[in-house]
């Protein structure tokens, strides 16, 4: 999944321009693996063994660039990378 958004705001003696982006991937994956027997059509059991992998990673930024009438202009940019991955059987 993908997300960018795109602002332009011009006030009196101010400009400023924000940018959003964002982008997911992965997801989790389930496993199960089961089997049962009875005895005598009297007594039953069962067994069942879920296995569960993650991988999943997000990446977004913001990014802005403001400016006062006379100035320079300011730019600020905020970054994250986050992922996440492993196995897990219950």
């Amino acid at each position: 999944m993908q997300t960018v958004l795109i602002v332009h705001r011009c006030l009196k003696n101010y400009s400023l321009t924000n940018e959003y982006y964002s982008r997911e991937r992965g997801g989790i994956d389930a496993y199960d693996i089961a089997t049962a027997i009875n005895i005598r059509d009297r007594v039953y059991i069962g067994l069942t063994l879920s296995l569960y992998d993650v991988d999943y990673s997000k990446y977004s930024a913001y990014e802005e660039y403001y400016k006062y009438s006379g100035s320079n202009g300011q730019y600020m940019n905020l970054q994250s990378w986050n992922k996440y991955t492993g196995t897990d059987g219950i």
